[in-house]
């Protein structure tokens, strides 16, 4: 049996025997809901909660609690939000010793979610969690009484990323005395709420008001609110570093509500592949499509080389198909070479559109330039290596980037956390990821310097994979006849300047650090699991 103090027993004595008693002296029609800005970096999810309640039609209040450590630009945009209201109040004390690993989710400020029940000038309070969006109109729960959510699935706790609050003075006290010493099954303020609040106290509401977004289709589908409970967040998905997954149909979701805000807006480059809204944006790879091919993604601007790169790709046995991507768009059409050279017209001109993925069959892709000239035997061995290690990028460039003071260097000797995309393995999750789901304020920083695609690319493979590349060495020659007329071979160009520019605008801006780093290479007589590269943390 769980030993509790003295102080929560009376606690739980009390609400379970009285609850119907306590009264409340505010308005019965001031209600609201109410979320909490933990910090700077959740505010786009803020945002997108904000715009989920407009487009459901509710014309309640947003309570926004706010610690001290937000800081005054997130203020300043979370108080322009059409209806949301900041309460600013003291952080609660963090009653646990934890390492930062081990809380994950559960951050100390989440504590000042028991503020709520202070606010006693509110009636009712129908409180959402940051990383949960309002699907349809919900009023009705403002009907529930105080202590009402969802059960969780397991277990007799109730989750308590939604629930419905009555504002007590003296409810409040309580809370704020003994929150400390009640003790938490997952050191987080859920676990403090059911360990003060008896089981019989609470009221259970309906799984559609607190639905996972990892539901099953029909459950899903039939959601009133969705959950994004876990690690792997929609407005930071390239930070989870392989924990915890956003079924494809979730993040479109999230991307919706989304839509207006200039921090989260997700690029949305092309439609969702038939088929996709079953996959996930992080952590499931497969290193088997339908026959264990590969799609060539190929991007072309005006050399007539795409014609013969792609014929040659067509023709071996493990190419499923090949894409070019005609990028000119003043350039005529033209036939395609081969049966299975297909074409993809991007309506823009933008390095990120070598990237699209909505067509592709096969889960590993193949990224490369229509100025690099392969031996056969070379390519082979990488869709080899690369099958070994389905989660990692595979290339034959190898380069790194460092965080401090934001550089970019061609020197890999002590170690590499990029492999150029001229020619570059990947999961087709990742490209997903990129072209469709990724702010753009991130894509943009590219489209302004016609440069730094493949960093980004990088860094968002690392971030949600949480491993670092992978480089393959050919012991025959990769002849790239485009070295010294490219964007990034001129001389006199000022293209490492640029790259260093972007790695510290990207790194501003929340993308992954450089703490992964590969060693050496894969080589081409390497046998199965024979990975010199391994990746470890520095």
């Amino acid at each position: 049996m769980r030993h509790i103090s003295p102080a929560p027993i009376v606690f739980l004595f009390t609400l379970s025997v009285c609850a119907e008693a306590l009264q409340n002296s505010a308005n019965p029609s001031a209600i609201a809901f109410a979320t909490l800005l933990c910090d700077d970096e959740t505010l786009p999810a803020i945002e997108a909660l904000g715009n989920s309640l407009r487009i459901a039609h509710h014309k309640e209040p947003l309570l926004v609690i706010i610690p001290p450590s937000v800081s005054a630009p997130s203020l300043k945009r979370l108080k322009s939000m059409k209806n949301a209201r900041a309460v600013e109040t003291e952080s609660l004390r963090y009653p646990f010793n934890s390492t930062t690993d081990r809380m994950s989710i559960n951050k100390p400020c989440r504590f000042l979610k028991l503020q709520l029940w202070g606010l006693s000038e509110w009636s009712k309070i129908v409180f959402l969690d940051a990383d949960t969006i309002v699907r349809r109109n919900v009023a009705e729960l403002f009907d529930y009484p105080g202590f009402s959510a969802v059960k969780d699935p397991v277990g007799m706790n109730y989750n308590t990323g939604v629930m419905v609050i009555e504002p007590s003075s003296y409810v409040h006290s309580l809370i704020v005395q003994n929150y400390a010493h009640a003790g938490s099954y997952n050191i987080g303020d859920q676990g403090a709420l059911n360990a003060l609040v008896s089981f019989d106290a609470w009221t259970p509401l309906p799984t559609q008001y607190n639905t996972f977004h990892t539901a099953s289709g029909d459950a899903f589908k039939g959601a009133k609110i969705i959950h994004y409970s876990g690690d792997a967040k929609p407005w930071n998905f390239w930070q989870a570093k392989g924990r915890g997954h956003i079924p494809i149909r979730a993040m479109v979701e999230w991307c919706k509500m989304a839509k207006d805000v200039p921090t989260a807006a997700c690029h949305m480059r092309g439609p969702v592949h038939e088929g996709g809204w079953d996959g996930s944006v992080n952590h499931y790879y497969d290193s088997e499509g339908e026959d264990g091919g590969v799609s060539v993604l190929l991007s072309t601007y005006d050399r007539k080389s795409w014609r013969e790169l792609s014929v040659w790709y067509a023709k071996l046995d493990f190419v499923k198909e090949v894409y070019v991507v005609w990028q000119n768009a003043k350039k005529a059409h033209e036939k395609a070479p081969h049966k299975k050279v297909m074409f993809l017209f991007p309506k823009d001109d933008s390095l990120n559109n070598r990237y699209l993925s909505s067509q592709l069959s096969s889960n590993c892709v193949y990224i490369c330039d229509d100025d690099i000239f392969l031996p056969e035997p070379a390519f082979r061995m990488a869709f080899e290596v690369w099958k070994q290690n389905p989660s990692r990028l595979v290339g034959f460039y190898p380069r790194v980037w460092h965080p401090t003071p934001g550089t970019y260097s061609t020197d890999v000797s002590p170690g590499y956390n990029i492999v150029l995309t001229k020619g570059m393995f990947s999961h087709r999750s990742i490209l997903m990821a990129y072209n469709l789901f990724l702010p753009k304020r991130l894509t943009k920083i590219v489209d302004e310097n016609l440069n730094c695609e493949d960093i980004l690319f990088n860094m968002l493979a690392v971030g949600m994979t949480g491993l670092p590349p992978l480089a393959v060495l050919s012991n025959e020659t990769i002849y790239d006849i485009g070295k010294g007329t490219g964007i990034s071979g001129k001389k006199d160009s000022a293209h490492l300047n640029v790259r260093d520019y972007c790695v510290q605008q990207f790194s501003k801006l929340g993308m992954s650090d450089s703490g992964l780093v590969s060693e050496g290479s894969v080589l081409p007589m390497g046998m199965k699991n024979h990975v010199i590269g391994a990746a470890y943390d520095t």
